[in-house]
């Protein structure tokens, strides 16, 4: 009897729960005439990771993980909760380790994997398990036709060579077909309803209905590369924190030494460390060029015309970077692979036009930009910038940088902000890039304005330019660190906001987080 009373305890204790997580009225911020702006939020047990949107029934799919008892870490323990907007209530909850678990909403409801061991779907109105597949690693849900393409195996037994396509719906699979993935995925994406390209340790084409398709293989990486480090369990927690593809390669193999793939209407380009390939549309080559001996690395293709134009980046990474966020990949992955250059090429005949090596010294090209207008390239290096005519090999210009003064140069912006009056900190601009200059950001955070020469005109602290949001009715969010500061079309102050920079949209309904990020706001406009 008093097993029963404690169990029924328990259960009433999960149901208060859950039923208290509801929209609930709280204080957004505050009017400029001082009243206080009320608008529903959502509290979640922690820090949210994201938010999803089922537009089809109204749901919220939102992941958080736990905080630290200061809350100034984040546990690898949390959870995921569904939320109908339509009742105003949670419907279920489930515990999650971001360690090795990985949840993922679909057309069909949560892709849930434990890498390595398990992966089923839930259904996404209960949370009841719809179906389970034992030892099975996704690498890719295709929504379109959905399906969700995936490896057999384990981590600690190894990953089949075997790719298979399963149904979303029924977990059956549909269909195998070798791929090796010794380097990872590097590029994945539909080329029409049917027909997915994959590029891994080669490029491919894979039909959904059956798995079949060409293929055409290519090292898209190398081993024992000295400078190369394996990543460890490492490799294994960013897999699971940024998709589906982090399968543990190994020590001292360096990745996405590939270019991406660039396709029109008859053909493929593509190149690898070694060559350059141009494929017909069953993967056949048409031409190839050698790359000079050790000088290729991760490289970029576009086309301007009847020219093939190649930028060698100089740059390799630790592991795959394929569904891993741009940043992380650019911090913690990078390694210096190869010899930055650029390359223009006959698209038709694979002849060389011209070859220029854009260093004298092994270093990584940090990013590149194309002036379309002026037919020119910018490419820009941690202590320099150089500018390069696309109609030549000639060097336009070129800006030498002492970055123990600036700093090391970081990356190129066409991002607009809201600049801060220095006189007046609660007045703020409209900041747009003119057509006519470069921006670019260091790591002494600031913004440097160049006109088409490379000459510094302006620098900008980065805490005086602002990030904003504009909203349907002409309204501003402009959003301050520890505050957001909502304005009118005029720019005139309408209210303090106690909230971040991320929101999302269901309908017409916006949402946006708190500045702690633990809640959800409906925004009222």
């Amino acid at each position: 009897m008093r097993v029963i009373k404690i169990f029924l305890l328990f259960v009433c204790c999960i149901s208060l729960d859950v039923q208290s997580q509801t929209f609930l009225s709280d204080t957004l911020g505050i009017n400029e005439d001082g009243s206080v702006i009320i608008a529903k939020s959502l509290a979640l047990p922690g820090w949210i990771l994201g938010v999803d949107v089922d537009s089809t029934d109204n749901l919220l799919f939102i992941r958080y993980r736990n905080l630290s008892k200061n809350e100034t870490s984040l546990k690898n323990k949390g959870g995921i909760s569904v939320y109908s907007l339509a009742d105003q209530r949670m419907l279920w909850q489930r515990p999650v380790n971001y360690f090795n678990q990985d949840p993922k909403l679909t057309s069909e409801g949560v892709l849930f994997v434990t890498m390595g061991k398990a992966t089923s779907l839930l259904d996404l109105k209960t949370g009841n398990e719809v179906w389970k597949k034992k030892k099975m690693i996704p690498y890719c849900v295709d929504a379109k036709n959905r399906m969700f393409l995936a490896y057999k195996g384990s981590y600690m037994n190894g990953v089949s060579n075997e790719l298979e396509g399963h149904s979303l719906a029924t977990g059956e699979k549909m269909w195998s077909r070798k791929m090796s993935h010794v380097y990872g995925w590097n590029e994945s994406g539909l080329l029409d309803d049917s027909t997915r390209l994959i590029v891994s340790d080669g490029i491919h084409l894979v039909h959904m209905g059956n798995g079949e398709g060409p293929s055409y293989a290519m090292p898209t990486g190398a081993s024992d590369y000295k400078e190369a480090v394996a990543l460890g369990a490492l490799g294994v927690v960013t897999g699971v924190l940024t998709g589906f593809a982090a399968v543990p390669t190994g020590p001292k193999k360096v990745m996405e030494l590939v270019s991406n793939v660039l396709s029109d209407d008859t053909v493929f380009y593509v190149a690898s460390r070694e060559n350059l390939f141009c494929l017909d549309r069953q993967l056949q080559p048409k031409w190839g060029y050698p790359i000079p001996d050790g000088m290729g690395s991760r490289s970029h293709l576009f086309a301007i015309g009847d020219s093939l134009y190649m930028i060698n980046m100089g740059t390799g990474y630790r592991n795959t970077i394929f569904d891993t966020s741009e940043a992380y990949a650019h911090e913690y992955l990078r390694l210096k692979v190869g010899w930055p250059f650029i390359a223009c090429f006959d698209k038709r005949k694979g002849e060389k036009v011209w070859f220029r090596q854009l260093s004298d010294k092994k270093e990584m090209v940090e990013e590149f930009d194309i002036n379309w207008e002026e037919d020119a390239l910018i490419v820009l290096f941690s202590d320099h910038i150089r500018k390069y005519s696309l109609s030549g090999d000639s060097l336009l210009s070129e800006v030498s940088w002492n970055t123990e003064v600036n700093g090391k140069l970081l990356y190129l912006t066409n991002s607009s902000y809201f600049l801060q009056d220095f006189e007046d900190s609660t007045s703020y601009q409209r900041y747009k890039r003119p057509d006519s200059i470069y921006c670019l950001v260091t790591d002494k955070n600031e913004m440097v304005e160049l006109d088409q020469q490379l000459n510094v005109l302006q620098t900008y602290p980065l805490s005086r330019l602002r990030p904003f949001r504009d909203l349907p009715n002409g309204d501003n969010l402009i959003f301050l660190g520890d505050k957001t500061l909502w304005v009118n079309s005029k720019g005139e102050k309408k209210a303090y906001l106690h909230t971040s920079s991320k929101m999302f949209r269901v309908g017409e309904k916006f949402f946006i987080y708190s500045l702690d990020g633990k809640k959800i706001y409906e925004f009222p406009l």
